[in-house]
């Protein structure tokens, strides 16, 4: 509750504005304020008094923010609709495009898999379906020139 005085404060410098002296909501100080301007915290608790209305908000709309964010996610990532995601999930059957794991098995939802350079969509992978082909992908060559020669020691240094 805002806690204002009745009277109307003018400063001698007839140029600046009035002000009114309110009580601050959170230390019950005392600050001035434009007079028609309504504030309910000093410039010390105000920032305290944003945390607390954005944790109550959090609690209230976690749900829906994690909508959103991951609605967002795709969208600025991958030029991807939730729509277009699900429909690449039903087309897959819910399974990794790779190793054939359904999701319900991972508790996890997949990643897009796109290729780097030219930002094409390939699919949607399980973490470590996507880690290991991050990793391949750069040194894709080295790799199948390693399985084919077999271990280091039968590799000529």
């Amino acid at each position: 509750m805002v806690i204002a005085s009745k009277k109307i404060n003018y400063p001698k410098n007839r140029k600046s504005r009035p002000y009114k002296i309110f009580s601050c909501e959170l230390c019950f100080g005392s600050f001035r304020s434009r007079y028609n301007g309504i504030r309910h915290y000093c410039d010390s608790c105000k920032v305290v008094a944003q945390r607390i209305r954005a944790a109550e908000w959090w609690g209230k709309n976690k749900e829906k923010y994690k909508f959103i964010r991951r609605e967002l996610n795709l969208q600025r990532r991958y030029g991807l609709s939730l729509d277009d995601y699900d429909a690449m999930f039903s087309k897959q059957q819910g399974c990794c495009a790779i190793c054939g794991r359904h999701q319900s098995d991972l508790g996890k939802r997949f990643h897009v898999d796109h290729n780097h350079s030219n930002e094409e969509i390939r699919g949607l992978l399980c973490t470590s379906c996507n880690t290991t082909l991050g990793r391949l992908e750069n040194n894709w060559n080295e790799f199948m020139e390693y399985l084919s020669v077999g271990f280091i020691g039968n590799k000529e240094l």
